[in-house]
């Protein structure tokens, strides 16, 4: 179920594969509002969404009691995308280069997420839950078009 909670925030309440569209639309909307265009806005929106599926299904293992709540804001030149989650960390900036053909050739289903939110986003920061901060951070970061 989503949570509205702020024009710049929503929450997923026990958060389902199913509803990352809601998710989507929210994204594209905030990112349209900070100057970029549609299909940089609907980009955006593709890598929360895989940030947010890899969180449910690998993190929360589909546990429909989990939350997670996504925040939008400006920071410096940035736009930012955080993701909060209170599942098992994971920091996606310690993943190696992926070998993409070696999926491909496999047919491997999975494990492109990452590497799309790579190289979608210029900036990826990832802040884990500490005994002050009970809530992983996920920083998606893009640069705000001059206009």
């Amino acid at each position: 179920m989503i949570i509205k909670i702020k024009y710049n925030a929503i929450i997923c309440k026990g958060c389902r594969i199913d509803e990352l569209s809601k998710i989507r639309t929210f994204i594209i909307k905030q990112a349209i509002q900070y100057g970029f265009t549609d299909d940089e806005a609907q980009f955006i929106a593709l890598a929360t969404e895989e940030a947010c599926t890899n969180i449910i299904k690998y993190s929360y293992k589909f546990d429909q009691t989990k939350d997670i709540e996504i925040v939008t804001y400006k920071l410096n030149e940035f736009f930012v995308v955080e993701i909060n989650d209170e599942g098992k960390p994971f920091d996606p900036n310690q993943i190696d280069k992926i070998d993409i053909n070696k999926i491909f050739r496999e047919r491997k289903r999975g494990g492109l997420g990452i590497p799309i939110i790579k190289k979608i986003m210029d900036e990826i920061e990832y802040l884990p839950a500490e005994s002050n901060k009970k809530k992983n951070s996920l920083l998606l970061k893009k640069l705000i078009p001059s206009n």
